[in-house]
């Protein structure tokens, strides 16, 4: 099974790009930092994942989304791996969006209002028990 669900805030706008196909498909890209639950002397609070959106789910994101919006990410991991001209391996890894949604604020188009950790970590519960029946 491939399947991740993140929430975090958006590092900075979207980024959005049209396929150069006959019929173009939006492809929006962004980073997604996810809060840490442990952090080590030295280190970032946060987790900096990539995340890719394709069609519908690139154009809601070029519509709705911007800097420091929360939101949930649900979707499968992606690598690519390459080999530079040196010859030394590369790999990326990017969460490639199935399902997202707005993870606070007074919005009323929001799926999801989320006003704490505590109401965070629930969802969480939920989900995973939710899991565990499959």
């Amino acid at each position: 099974m491939n399947k991740v669900i993140l929430m975090g805030r958006l590092v900075k706008d979207p980024e959005i790009r049209y396929s150069k196909s006959e019929t173009p498909i939006a492809i929006a890209q962004y980073i997604l930092a996810v809060r840490k639950n442990y952090v080590r002397e030295n280190e970032a609070d946060a987790e900096f994942i990539n995340i890719v959106a394709f069609g519908k789910n690139a154009d809601f994101v070029a519509k709705y989304f911007s800097k420091g919006s929360r939101i949930i990410v649900e979707g499968k991991l992606h690598q690519d791996a390459w080999e530079d001209a040196e010859h030394k391996r590369h790999w990326k890894y990017e969460v490639i969006v199935e399902h997202q949604y707005f993870a606070e604020g007074h919005n009323k188009r929001n799926d999801i209002e989320i006003q704490s950790d505590e109401e965070i970590q629930s969802i969480e519960g939920e989900i995973a028990a939710g899991e565990a029946k499959m």
